[in-house]
């Protein structure tokens, strides 16, 4: 019993959201060693069924919204339009002899819609190779690992060295917990017919397993490498910040006379080398316990140090050849000694038609102002306690509460961008750093940074979650008929400890497209320190459909974000935020799958442009898959 029980809603999940046909895996025996090979292939297609909100494109690109950053995906896909259509191929092999194997999975994708995709949001241009190779067209290996089980002083032990996934904690859905070993694929979540073992990244690690005794379990990694959270990429349908996704290369300033297409690089911010976290360090311990007196109710500690699979996004101040060259941009091609002309080309103020052909022309030469790179913060420390037990009612329950401490949070990005231009104060003179202070904001970092230096964009805290699952499985005496009926309900809750107020300094949220603290400018818009919401699975079981050979499965997700919207990246809830999605499974002879679903993203925030971005991106999706 040492090993410690899968509990009763992953299992579920496993179940409802991959959708796998149970069919008979190939088999070859050679002497004492056993090959599993288990195969299968998927085709589907997702279609956009939804008109785009004008507030969700820029002025710059024809919208009514306020940022060119998050509209690439947008402006490509037009309702109606297929937004996916991969072919998947997932191939798993096992290798077993005695008590040794090796679990080799393989997993390759093409996407002919995407993979050869003109993007209309970049004039037409082909698709960058890595947005290509993310979500569109590649053939990888995920899990390659070697285990055994050995004695050790009479105790079992499990080991495992390679690339896999080890899943601690009882979260079902909520994000952000315990369970934080391993990373995840954004873009594979999005595919039609999408499989949960396509979506976790396994990662490079030494595993062991111990029973210490029948009722306690000892377990502990060791991290070999890293592995990035993969999000939707720049220009794919759900993409949402272009300049920090893959493919994405830079941030544009506020500039409403150009178009996005036509915008000179010197309104652009461009991103420098990513700064990744060193390989080495990531480590945890985790020990359960199974109660027997107390209705074999399971308990766990766990202990874990982690980097950030999350980007945090830091900064680069104007330099001062950057800054040279706005100012010569002048009527007469020299520096303007008043430095009026480059605070006004740096804000945007200089519409094309006051400049000369010769201007525009050096305003396109400048590369960029300033500049940014994504970090993956390392050392995150996250201790937490489990459990997971059957009640008299028939309900399963299992919760988690976890303490992160030294959390990176991202500090609004408008901040730091003004901090990054702050050195004009330095350069420009007394009138241009006043035309200055007139025209930007005073930022919450202060103007004191020298120029070309960098600047780091976000601020440790401590992070406590709590999460609690409630899973019922109700027999063929249920109303509606069928064999069975699942339904399970998760609550969850964050709580950063410690951070700062608003007015001290304001932390990225979604949709927060002006300078905080401006006249117009609620700071309603800003991440907050709690957040809470919940999540609703339930389906239902149909074995021999009306008398068919088919077995049918439909089933609804609701998740509801109801109040509070922490700050990010390791978010979970978005105030008001609300996604449903309905789909109905057909079985057949343990080999054929076919889905069809439909998804939905709605709820109104506290402002209904700027907290849900996703709410105009309603798609249908059908799939079929064939095991073998």
């Amino acid at each position: 019993m040492y090993a410690r029980r899968k509990h009763r809603a992953a299992l579920i999940l496993g179940a409802a959201l991959a959708a796998t046909p149970p069919a008979q895996a190939f088999e070859s025996r050679f002497g004492d060693a056993t090959l599993q090979v288990d195969t299968l292939l998927t085709a589907g297609v997702a279609v956009r069924v939804q008109d785009r909100d004008p507030g969700l494109v820029s002025r710059g690109n024809g919208g009514t919204g306020l940022s060119s950053n998050i509209d690439d995906g947008n402006l490509n896909y037009d309702r109606g339009d297929i937004t996916y259509a991969p072919l998947q191929f997932n191939q798993d092999l096992n290798l077993s002899w005695g008590d040794y194997g090796a679990f080799v999975r393989i997993y390759g994708y093409y996407d002919p819609v995407n993979a050869e995709f003109d993007e209309a949001a970049l004039n037409g241009r082909r698709r960058d190779d890595r947005v290509v190779e993310a979500y569109a067209a590649d053939l990888r290996l995920l899990d390659g690992y070697a285990y055994g089980n050995f004695e050790l002083a009479d105790m079992p032990l499990s080991l495992r060295i390679g690339n896999q996934v080890v899943s601690w904690g009882e979260s079902t859905f909520i994000q952000f917990g315990i369970n934080s070993i391993n990373t995840y694929d954004l873009t594979k979540l999005r595919y039609p017919g999408s499989e949960l073992k396509n979506v976790f990244v396994p990662v490079p690690l030494v595993y062991a397993q111990l029973g210490v005794t029948d009722e306690i379990s000892f377990e502990a990694f060791y991290q070999l490498g890293n592995e990035k959270v993969v999000v939707d990429p720049q220009g794919s349908l759900f993409g949402q910040v272009d300049g920090l996704a893959t493919g994405g290369e830079f941030l544009i300033l506020e500039s409403v006379f150009f178009e996005q297409n036509d915008l000179p690089d010197g309104y652009r911010i461009f991103r420098r080398k990513d700064k990744d976290a060193r390989k080495d360090g990531q480590f945890g311990f985790a020990l359960t316990a199974i109660v027997p007196d107390w209705n074999s109710m399971e308990f766990g500690l766990f202990f874990m140090n982690i980097h950030s699979s999350l980007p945090l996004t830091s900064g680069y101040a104007l330099s001062e050849a950057q800054w040279q060259q706005y100012n010569e941009i002048s009527a007469t091609g020299t520096q303007d000694p008043s430095g009026l002309t480059g605070v006004l080309l740096v804000r945007g103020l200089l519409a094309p038609e006051s400049l000369s052909a010769a201007q525009i022309e050096k305003l396109r030469g400048i590369h960029g102002v300033g500049g940014y790179r994504l970090e993956y913060p390392e050392d995150i420390q996250v201790t937490g306690i489990s459990f997971n037990t059957d009640t008299p009612l028939g309900v399963a329950l299992q919760g988690e509460f976890s303490w992160r401490h030294g959390q990176p949070f991202q500090i609004d990005d408008y901040e730091l961008v003004y901090h990054g231009l702050a050195p004009v104060t330095q350069l420009a003179g007394p009138v241009g750093g006043t035309a200055f202070s007139m025209f930007f904001p005073e930022n919450q970092l202060g103007q004191d940074v020298a120029p070309g230096s960098y600047f780091q964009g976000y601020r440790r805290m401590d992070m406590l979650q709590w999460q609690l699952t409630g899973t019922y499985l109700w027999g063929p005496d249920n109303p509606f008929k069928a064999e069975q009926w699942t339904i399970l309900v998760e609550f969850g809750a964050t709580k950063i400890l410690d951070m700062p107020d608003k007015a001290e300094l304001r932390f990225e949220g979604p949709g927060t497209f002006q300078k905080g603290g401006t006249e117009g400018v609620s700071d309603n818009y800003y991440s907050e320190d709690f957040g809470w919401g919940y999540r609703v699975l339930t389906f239902l079981n149909y074995a021999n459909f009306l008398g068919s050979s088919w077995n049918f499965t439909p089933t609804l997700t609701f998740f509801h974000d109801i109040n509070g919207t922490p700050a990010g990246p390791a978010r979970s809830f978005i105030e008001d935020s609300m996604q449903a999605q309905a789909s109905m499974r057909f079985e057949y002879l343990g080999r054929w799958a076919f889905d069809l679903s439909y998804i939905s993203f709605f709820g109104v925030g506290k402002d209904y442009r700027n907290t849900n971005l996703l709410h105009d991106r309603d798609s249908a999706a059908f799939s079929v898959k064939y095991a073998f």
